[in-house]
């Protein structure tokens, strides 16, 4: 398993995990990386929705997963970019796979479709995280700064360990500065106890963009564009400060 697959979750809803998913891949492909995302969130997916493509995809991930379709016949090819691919996730609550088929599905079609990177959206661990964690290279945590997303962080990294996901890193969504109210970020990160690898700014456009179809490239704040740019660069490798060329903000305000 020689390419990059970042699996993003979270155990709270609303925290904007899918949302963040799908502006993280497009940031990624943006790079000239070949994307993947996989929608294995089986209580309710998404992606297609948040994509604009919910008319579009005939198959989704379990005709892959029972072998009924191959992977890169059931990929849609996305119109935000062309370097962006999705398998659909399916409509029954209760599919369950080893970790043999999604791993064969996984790299039929990165072989297929020359993937580089694989996003793999999931709710909160559940059955199949085993499965999820043993593919996988890398595993991004959802939170909001509120006091119950971040208990609920802490809880999901606990989680996490305990099925040996790896590199298990955390991301703040919808961070809003100058918030005296709000806690500070070592506050968020000792109460998660997982090591930060991003912060997203709170963006009013980005609910506007959510229901459209529409991705932060096209809608958001150039600091939320930046944020997601850094987040993307850091998965591919580079070393980038937190709120590195952020406008108006005093970085050493919030790092310190």
């Amino acid at each position: 398993m020689s390419r990059n697959r970042i699996w993003t979750v979270s155990a709270k809803g609303g925290v904007g995990k899918s949302t963040l998913c799908v502006n993280l891949a497009r940031a990624i492909a943006a790079m000239g990386q070949r994307v993947l995302l996989v929608d294995l969130d089986t209580t309710c997916r998404t992606l297609d929705m948040l994509l604009g493509v919910e008319n579009t995809a005939i198959y989704d991930i379990s005709d892959v997963l029972k072998k009924r379709v191959g992977a890169s016949t059931a990929a849609v090819r996305l119109p935000q970019s062309e370097n962006m691919y999705l398998l659909c996730g399916a409509m029954q609550c209760d599919l369950t796979f080893p970790a043999s088929a999604l791993e064969e599905a996984l790299t039929q079609a990165e072989r297929d479709l020359g993937i580089t990177v694989t996003l793999i959206d999931t709710h909160a661990p559940d059955r199949n995280a085993a499965a999820v964690a043993s593919v996988v290279t890398d595993t991004l945590v959802i939170t909001t700064p509120d006091t119950l997303s971040l208990r609920a962080a802490e809880a999901c990294g606990l989680f996490l360990q305990g099925c040996d996901a790896p590199r298990v890193r955390l991301a703040v969504n919808r961070f809003r500065f100058e918030e005296p109210r709000q806690p500070s970020l070592r506050s968020m990160i000792d109460t998660a106890g997982l090591r930060l690898i991003g912060v997203i700014p709170e963006d009013p456009e980005m609910a506007f963009a959510q229901e459209k179809g529409i991705l932060a490239k096209e809608s958001a704040e150039p600091n939320t564009v930046m944020a997601f740019r850094s987040l993307a660069l850091r998965y591919c490798g580079e070393t980038v400060p937190l709120f590195s060329g952020f406008r108006g903000i005093d970085r050493r305000k919030y790092i310190t």
